[in-house]
This record gives C-alpha cells, structure tokens and sequence, in this order.
C-alpha cells in the first residue's frame, strides 16, 4: 500500500500539525507501508526523511505568487502521480492543498480521505472577530457564511471519506454540513504520548530547581476563539483566591495584536510578574514545558479536539478547561481534570478548580496518575493500526 499524505506544514516547520503528520508517517512506515508527503517548504525539493519521501513546494514568491505556486504544485503532484502511485491519498485540510489535491486525484479515480481538522467557515469567519460566534449559530448568520457553507461542502464532497477527530466534530458534519453518515468515520488525533511522558521513576512531573513557583501552562494559537485573555483573568482570580504563589505560562503566537493585548491586561490586571508570553517552541521544547507544569489551562471557545489536552495528560498534568465542543470527551472531569460549564462566572469557577489543585498536594497526584493512564487510550502506536484498517477498507472498496 502506497499512502499519500498531505499537509501545510512539516517539519523542518514547527507546531503541532507538522509533529502529528510526520509522527504518523514514521508510524505507518515502521509497519511497512511506503508513504510520501506533499507539504510546502522555503523551496521546493525532494528528499528522504526516515523513510519517507518528502515533497516540498515552495510556498513564497517575490512576484505572482498565488498563480507559480498552483503550477509548481501541479507539477509535483504529476510526479508523485506517476512515481510514487498512490493507492491512497489522505489530506490534513479543506484548504487550498487539499482542494488542489483532491481535484487531482478525484479525476484519477483514487481513494481519499480528508481530515475535518477545524470547521473552514467558523475559523474564517471568527479570524478577525473580537466577539467570537458558536460554531451552531455561525452557518446561517450572513450571506458570506452561507457561500463559504457551499464552498466547504464542496471542498469535502470531493473527498471518499471524512475524518472527524470526535463525536463533537461528527454531529457538525451531520446536522451543519449535511454529510451522509456513512461518509464520516471517527477517529482521533495521532499523539505520540511517550514524547509528554515525566521522566522520573514515580511518575511525577520533573521541575527544575530554578521554578520555585508552580506553572499553569496554556498552549495555543493566538487566535479569537482561543480566548486567551480570559486566562489573564483567571490569573488574577487565583491571585486574589489562592495561597500558593504562581506562574502563568502561556506558549504559542500567530497574532501580534492579541499578545500586545496581552501584555497590556497583564499589566492592567497586575498580574505581570506572574504572565510569562512565549513563542512558538519546537516539539522538544514544548514537551519540557508540558513536564513543568503543574496544571494546564485552556479557555478555547471551540474545540473540535484538544491535542494540547491529551499532551498535559501524556506529562501527567491535570487539565483546567471550559466544555465546550470535543473537551467533555476527553476529560474525565474531578479525575483527570475539571471541566468547566461556560456561562456566567465562568473565570471564577476556574479560578476555583486551579486553587483545589494548587492547594491540595493528594488530589494533584491522583489526577496526574489517572491522566497518564487516560491519556494512553490516544497513543499513536494503539490508534495507528485503525488507520490502516480504514486504508485497506477504502482500498479494497
């Protein structure tokens, strides 16, 4: 079996999409499947990368951009076509790759699956909102989300089979888009979980000597529905609620604006000693962050997964979020975590659920225990081979 794999971005690129794929190409290659990746890059080459043909596509120009970068990647699909001959192609997004790509391999009669990696209509039309929309209110709220409606349905119409990353995502499919049932399949994010894992014999988190605080860590993009500036707010709640001192770490970028935002309600709320912004950091990096951590925050507004959740679990660090979307089916909440009802209060009723963790040593140490083993149910070498059952179900159809 020959498998394709598609993606925006891949390492030597960092962040979590380009760690997931090629976690998942090692994966399926130790197993001896043949796979290659198509991805964009600073230029446009060909190499071999622990057993894996890689095809970058130079993403920028200086001049007509948009127009050579279509013609390069056409050309580049031409040769996998013709090369590598696929028996089936996945792709990690409705975007302009994954459109491409599946307008080429669909006239070429090949077997494709397409992962619903976040809602194309929401994320765009909540990209320069201030106040974010439920994704159930956002399809019929204009006329522009009715057309980018139509354009996403046809951008997966072209695709056999639709990933949907959990039952959150599925019923979104279903009942928003109108996909037939028996178009989308279930299965969730590839996690390497071994690479979050403690280091130490006990299972417990290493913290070097040097952090005489415990850290809440938020990891995300500095994107509207994130809500990152309600964890300034749940900083200042601790602050005011909790004995314990602390540090709020929040790892992630994308937007200037917001994390100028940041710094200013920091400052605003005098919690600037205890924020800490840093950017965008490699795997490596970001899974010693994960192990220093005493709780993990998120205040996302939507959440078609939460990888960055399953990631604290891996490290054995208990999980602060609000439930909405998938995050109820992930956390066991007052086991693994707590999870928090949006609505009225919501800063302070995490605020609160930080403080119990902070303050109470036996709960803190139970929670990380039941996390790690939580958190196995989602490694990539247990999930991997359901993967490989859809392929040879799509293959053989």
């Amino acid at each position: 079996m020959n498998i394709l794999l598609i993606t925006g971005v891949y390492p030597p690129k960092i962040g979590g999409p380009a760690k997931q794929v090629y976690d998942q190409a090692r994966a399926l290659a130790a197993r001896g499947i043949k796979v290659c990746v198509l991805t964009f890059g600073d230029k446009s080459l060909v190499e071999e990368k622990d057993g894996v043909r890689v095809f970058y596509v130079r993403r920028n120009y200086p001049i007509f951009s948009s127009v050579i970068r279509y013609f390069r990647l056409k050309r580049a699909l031409k040769n996998i076509w013709l090369d590598f001959k696929p028996s089936l192609v996945q792709a990690n997004s409705v975007r302009k790759l994954g459109y491409i790509a599946g307008r080429f391999f669909s006239k070429r009669k090949v077997p494709m699956l397409i992962k619903y990696a976040g809602d194309y209509v929401y994320e765009t039309i909540n990209k320069d909102e201030l106040a974010v929309m439920d994704i159930e209110k956002v399809f019929d709220f204009s006329a522009k989300t009715k057309f980018l409606l139509r354009l996403e349905k046809k951008m997966l119409g072209l695709y056999d089979l639709i990933w949907a990353q959990s039952e959150f995502q599925k019923n979104i499919l279903l009942n928003h888009l109108g996909i037939e049932p028996e178009k989308v399949v279930v299965l969730p994010n590839l996690i390497n979980v071994e690479s979050y894992r403690p280091l130490n014999s006990e299972g417990g988190q290493i913290r070097p000597e040097t952090f005489q605080r415990p850290i809440i860590l938020s990891v995300q993009r500095f994107v509207p529905w994130k809500n990152v500036e309600a964890q300034i707010h749940v900083a200042r709640r601790v602050k005011d609620i909790c004995k314990v001192p602390f540090l709020l770490y929040m790892v992630g970028g994308g937007s200037k604006v917001i994390e100028e935002r940041l710094k200013k309600l920091a400052r605003e709320m005098s919690v600037i000693n205890e924020v800490k912004l840093i950017p965008q950091v490699s795997p490596v990096e970001i899974g010693n962050y994960f192990r220093q951590a005493t709780v993990f925050l998120t205040s996302s507004l939507y959440e078609p997964f939460g990888i960055t959740i399953i990631e604290a679990m891996a490290a054995g660090v208990p999980v602060v979020a609000l439930g909405v979307g998938a995050v109820p089916e992930i956390i066991k909440s007052g086991n693994t975590g707590f999870v928090v009802a949006r609505g009225e209060n919501y800063v302070d009723r995490m605020a609160q659920r930080i403080k119990i963790i902070l303050e109470n040593d036996e709960l803190k140490k139970y929670m990380s225990g039941r996390a790690i083993e939580e958190s196995q149910n989602y490694d990539i070498n247990l999930q991997i081979g359901k993967f490989i059952d859809v392929y040879e179900k799509m293959t053989n159809d």
